[in-house]
Protein backbone atom coordinates (compact mmCIF):
# COMPACT_ATOMS: atom_id res chain seq x y z
CA UNK A 1 0.00 0.00 0.00
CA UNK A 2 1.21 3.23 -0.74
CA UNK A 3 0.97 6.47 0.91
CA UNK A 4 -0.45 9.52 -1.29
CA UNK A 5 1.12 11.90 -2.07
CA UNK A 6 -0.56 14.69 0.20
CA UNK A 7 2.32 15.87 3.01
CA UNK A 8 -0.40 16.55 5.53
CA UNK A 9 -3.18 13.67 4.32
CA UNK A 10 0.58 11.14 4.53
CA UNK A 11 1.20 12.94 7.96
CA UNK A 12 -2.09 12.33 9.27
CA UNK A 13 -1.93 8.84 8.20
CA UNK A 14 1.01 7.72 9.68
CA UNK A 15 -0.04 9.73 13.46
CA UNK A 16 -3.75 8.25 13.02
CA UNK A 17 -2.03 4.47 12.97
CA UNK A 18 0.50 5.60 15.93
CA UNK A 19 -2.83 6.28 17.69
CA UNK A 20 -4.49 3.20 17.47
CA UNK A 21 -1.33 1.21 18.48
CA UNK A 22 -1.23 3.70 21.60
CA UNK A 23 -5.01 3.15 22.45
CA UNK A 24 -4.18 -0.98 21.91
CA UNK A 25 -1.63 -1.29 24.01
CA UNK A 26 -3.07 0.95 26.67
CA UNK A 27 -6.16 -1.05 26.55
CA UNK A 28 -4.46 -4.35 26.99
CA UNK A 29 -2.23 -3.03 29.62
CA UNK A 30 -5.48 -1.89 31.50
CA UNK A 31 -4.35 1.46 31.68
CA UNK A 32 -6.29 4.66 32.64
CA UNK A 33 -8.40 5.56 29.51
CA UNK A 34 -9.22 9.26 30.52
CA UNK A 35 -5.61 9.83 31.21
CA UNK A 36 -4.79 7.64 27.70
CA UNK A 37 -7.19 9.87 25.70
CA UNK A 38 -5.63 13.54 27.44
CA UNK A 39 -2.37 11.77 26.43
CA UNK A 40 -3.40 11.99 23.03
CA UNK A 41 -5.39 15.17 22.54
CA UNK A 42 -2.00 16.85 23.98
CA UNK A 43 -0.09 14.62 21.02
CA UNK A 44 -2.24 15.47 18.17
CA UNK A 45 -3.31 19.34 18.91
CA UNK A 46 0.64 19.73 17.07
CA UNK A 47 -1.06 17.68 14.20
CA UNK A 48 -4.59 19.52 13.63
CA UNK A 49 -2.16 23.14 13.76
CA UNK A 50 -0.08 21.56 11.40
CA UNK A 51 -2.95 20.52 9.11
CA UNK A 52 -4.76 24.12 9.72
CA UNK A 53 -1.48 26.13 9.26
CA UNK A 54 -0.44 24.12 6.04
CA UNK A 55 -4.18 24.38 4.66
CA UNK A 56 -4.84 28.04 5.27
CA UNK A 57 -1.16 29.43 4.24
CA UNK A 58 -1.17 31.76 1.94
CA UNK A 59 0.75 30.30 -1.47
CA UNK A 60 1.87 33.68 -2.78
CA UNK A 61 3.69 36.49 -0.43
CA UNK A 62 3.26 38.53 -2.86
CA UNK A 63 -0.29 39.33 -2.39
CA UNK A 64 0.28 39.67 1.59
CA UNK A 65 2.92 42.19 0.73
CA UNK A 66 0.50 44.45 -1.26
Amino acid sequence: MRLPKSKRLRFAAIVLGINFLTVWVGMYFNADLVALGTCLLMINSPLYVYILGDSFRSSNLEDINK
